[in-house]
């Protein structure tokens, strides 16, 4: 017959959090010489209990690991953004908020903050621009890092400036709710686009309009960004090929100017020019000929558009309030509402701190086991007490191991002599 021996470690509700928030200090004032005492081993049973509990559930393991994660985006937001305590606590406050109020979490909101951070935004911009980041992300139903990352791109790219980004995320809603595109592949596109555009002096409106009709006639994303690009440039830098080519339709390196009379007023002149596919070509090259005969024949498409996008302030919000309000929005609001309580559990009143003192400390003790204390504590620059309380600590661990083992097994010994067995007819024990 095989035994089994368990031993089973429980915590009491009502001192768990007290004994976790002495373990640490009590480590540290074990006296060097000294031996582990029963409280210390006490508060290490409680320790590997609480462990335990995360580890199987009870609640617990959601609490340590939400909180770490949302920890995480702060030190890498921190990191990016070389902000002070001062202005971290703003920007946790925020993303805090953000994550109690709306569909999307803390840790997402603070990921789209690094995001702008990377875009170089200071403090106070992210504080500014965060808010509408999170409408384009509802209204384009996407994650808040990525429409982060779209909106600054595109205010970057269009040499806008902070103040503007309500304007470009309106922009950017109305266009993909007028026309064959999504946010993803506007962004795509303007990427390509958005800096010539820029040179050009023409306005955000106007080029995603243009990228809006390209995007109807089948030229997405990067198509229609680099199709754009390509009449941009054929038309700012007039080759004379094609000026051999214009010419034959009465047009002049003038009429074509768009620095002069703007990007709509041109392709309209193109259009009533009615230019073949072969001159298209000529004037435009391989990469942007289809692009420029889309543009042209669609000119008036591209003027009205610009003319509703020019109109758009509040698109974004408007789509976000009705993609926001179905029970899929309540539900990821619901979520959001539940992880602010579980870090107010886990990063306020300390569990999760707690749990990290406990992790720390028992990773001290492995290193003990695997014959690395010194490398231990010179890479998380413990004093010589506390590798010392460590070492302790491991020794007072395989003793009641020990212990224990003898124990139970001269209690299975009894067990079997009074039954009248005796050795080798019970087995060691396992």
């Amino acid at each position: 017959m095989a035994y089994e021996s368990r031993l089973s470690l429980t915590v009491d509700s009502r001192t768990g959090e007290q004994r976790l928030r002495s373990f640490r200090g009590e480590l540290n004032q074990t006296e060097r010489a000294g031996k582990l005492t029963g409280a210390a081993m006490g508060k290490l049973a409680s320790a590997i209990s609480l462990a335990a509990a995360a580890a199987g559930g009870f609640g617990l393991s959601r609490v340590i690991r939400e909180t770490t994660d949302f920890d995480s985006a702060l030190r890498g937001l921190q990191a990016t953004s070389r902000a002070s305590a001062r202005d971290m606590k703003a920007l946790e406050d925020q993303a805090r908020t953000l994550g109690a109020t709306t569909m999307f979490s803390a840790k997402q909101t603070a990921d789209a903050q690094q995001f702008l951070a990377m875009a170089g935004f200071e403090v106070n911009q992210i504080l500014g621009a965060t808010p509408a980041v999170l409408k384009l992300a509802t209204a384009a139903n996407m994650d808040l890092a990525s429409a982060a990352d779209i909106a600054s791109n595109v205010l970057g790219g269009m040499r806008l400036q902070v103040e503007d980004l309500d304007r470009v995320v309106d922009v950017l809603a109305a266009t993909t709710s007028g026309s064959n595109t999504n946010i993803g592949q506007l962004g795509q596109a303007l990427a390509y686009a958005a800096p010539l555009a820029a040179s050009a002096s023409i306005e955000i409106e106007e080029t995603a309009a243009a990228i809006g009709v390209l995007s109807d006639a089948g030229l997405q994303g990067s198509k229609a960004g680099t199709g754009l690009v390509g009449v941009i440039r054929q038309l700012s830098n007039v080759t004379p090929v094609a000026e051999e080519a214009l010419a034959r339709y009465g047009l002049s390196v003038a009429d074509v100017d768009i620095a002069v009379h703007g990007l709509s007023s041109v392709l309209d002149t193109l259009q009533k020019a009615n230019i073949s596919t072969s001159d298209a070509f000529k004037v435009f090259g391989s990469e942007a000929g289809a692009a420029a005969q889309i543009l042209a024949n669609g000119s008036q498409r591209v003027r009205e558009f610009t003319g509703d996008l020019t109109e758009a302030e509040g698109a974004a919000s408007a789509m976000a309030q009705i993609i926001g309000g179905g029970l899929a929005g309540s539900w990821a609001s619901f979520n959001s509402a539940l992880s602010e309580s579980i870090l107010r559990l886990g990063r306020d009143q300390g569990v999760a701190s707690g749990f990290q003192s406990v992790v720390d400390t028992a990773t001290g003790v492995i290193s003990v086991y695997n014959d690395m204390l010194p490398q231990f504590a010179e890479a998380n620059d413990l004093t010589e007490d506390q590798a010392d309380n460590l070492q302790m600590l491991a020794d007072g661990l395989e003793t009641v191991g020990t212990v224990a083992v003898l124990a139970i097994g001269g209690k299975l010994a009894g067990s079997a002599a009074a039954a009248g067995c005796v050795p080798p007819c019970a087995s060691p024990v396992a």
